[in-house]
């Protein structure tokens, strides 16, 4: 009996260190999840929204579609075209003006919304074109170009939602062989653009705007188009109606 105390604890003094390591893990491993969970954006209007970490990013998932900023104060909810063209605080609108849009697509947002710093929930923010092309160059330095090569910007197909982009015959496009889009999980649907008409245009696009501005007129955004297999930054007038993506602090 004696001896078999001596094994037993011999035993367990040699597996107490693996039991601690294992132990140790599992905690660590909780805690990431933790930390993971503690960030989920939750909006003015309470909508929460799933995240991807992307490289040393962590993005939202969702297009925003929060109608007050941060501090509670309505955003202007805008439907005449000739009244979307000229206002000069910010604005937001919904896909044709529908709101059945706003789960799918959510909120199309004038650039004066983004410039009010305030747009995104707390500890969020409106990515600047910097941040975007961090974004992309990760992308395409990791081997998400749809073809695995790591050159050349190949990267849009890796972006986009598996569904509602219009057809394409163009190789690598989000509108070509749909199944493969997405392996990032950031599923960029082609909510569209309200443009300073008032007109709408989507399905074959989506846009989304940076915090930078290019001019006193316009602005930087990332444009994703349903048959090319490139993603780009382009200047839009403040006036039009771009998606949102928010980017943690």
């Amino acid at each position: 009996m004696i001896i078999n105390l001596v094994v037993m604890k011999k035993v367990l003094n040699y597996f107490n260190p693996l039991f601690c390591g294992l132990f140790l893990i599992l905690a660590m491993n909780c805690k990431k999840e933790d930390n993971l969970e503690s960030t989920t954006p939750i909006d003015s209007d309470g909508n929460t929204y799933r995240l991807a970490k992307i490289g040393t990013q962590y993005w939202m998932i969702d297009d925003l579609k929060t109608t007050k900023y941060n501090d509670g104060t309505p955003i202007p909810y805008i439907i005449d075209n000739g009244q979307w063209g000229i206002v000069t605080t910010g604005a937001y609108c919904y896909y044709e003006n529908d709101p059945a849009y706003k789960d799918y697509f959510g909120i199309l947002y004038n650039w004066n919304a983004v410039n009010s710093g305030k747009l995104c929930p707390r500890g969020w923010h409106v990515p600047s074109k910097n941040e975007w092309m961090t974004l992309e160059n990760y992308l395409i330095e990791n081997g998400f170009n749809y073809d695995g090569s790591k050159s050349r910007n190949k990267i849009a197909k890796s972006l986009s939602a598996p569904t509602d982009w219009d057809q394409s015959a163009v190789l690598g496009s989000p509108g070509n062989d749909l199944t493969k889009n997405n392996v990032t999980d950031f599923t960029a649907y082609p909510g569209g653009y309200r443009y300073s008409d008032g007109s709408h245009r989507a399905f074959q696009s989506g846009f989304w705007w940076s915090s930078t501005e290019y001019n006193s007129t316009n602005s930087w955004y990332m444009n994703i188009d349903y048959d090319s297999p490139e993603t780009f930054m382009l200047q839009a007038a403040k006036h039009n109606g771009c998606s949102i993506r928010c980017v943690k602090d």
